[in-house]
């Protein structure tokens, strides 16, 4: 079943001509795909996760190394966040 994946990065919400430009691509799309799924995604919205070093790096199987680099990674995000906010 075909799916729309609407992709908005543009940092205005209000006066966007590219975000214009999608409304009207996903209207056409819709009006001869009615019953299909579409999936908004807005990249300008919410702040992409750290990728931690867990996943990164695959299970070690040692637990105090997972709990230190999961601390790490918490910090970082910590740090990523309050910088966006500012």
């Amino acid at each position: 079943m075909p799916t729309l994946l609407r992709l908005d990065s543009s940092s205005r919400a209000d006066g966007s001509h590219s975000r214009t430009l999608g409304d009207q691509a996903e209207l056409a799309w819709t009006t001869s795909n009615p019953d299909r799924e579409i999936l908004r995604r807005d990249l300008a919205d919410s702040s992409i996760p750290v990728i931690a070093h867990q996943t990164i790096q695959g299970s070690t199987g040692d637990e105090a190394a997972v709990a230190t680099a999961e601390a790490g990674s918490a910090t970082q995000a910590a740090i990523l966040s309050a910088a966006a906010a500012a």
